[in-house]
């Protein structure tokens, strides 16, 4: 199911229940508003809860590897200078 399908199928029942056309829009409209509606929520929590990562470090070394890594990475470098 698409997310234009409801609100379709939902228009085509008022309409068949005999409602008007306005109304049937306004309800399908209505449908559709509340759908989306109700993910907002979720994404907010979804994106509250989900911890960002550096894009980048002075460094050079990779956001993703364990600081144990990164210093040996370091020693290394400074090392062979």
């Amino acid at each position: 199911m698409t997310a234009r399908h409801t609100p379709a199928s939902h228009t085509d029942a008022l309409l068949d229940g005999g409602a008007s056309r306005e109304e049937a829009l306004t309800g399908g409209y209505q449908l559709a508003f509340r759908t989306g509606a109700v993910f907002v929520p979720g994404a907010l929590v979804i994106a509250a809860a989900v911890p960002r990562t550096p894009r980048g470090s002075a460094s050079g070394a990779s956001a993703d590897a364990p600081a144990s890594s990164r210093t040996a990475e370091t020693d290394s470098t400074s090392a062979t200078s």
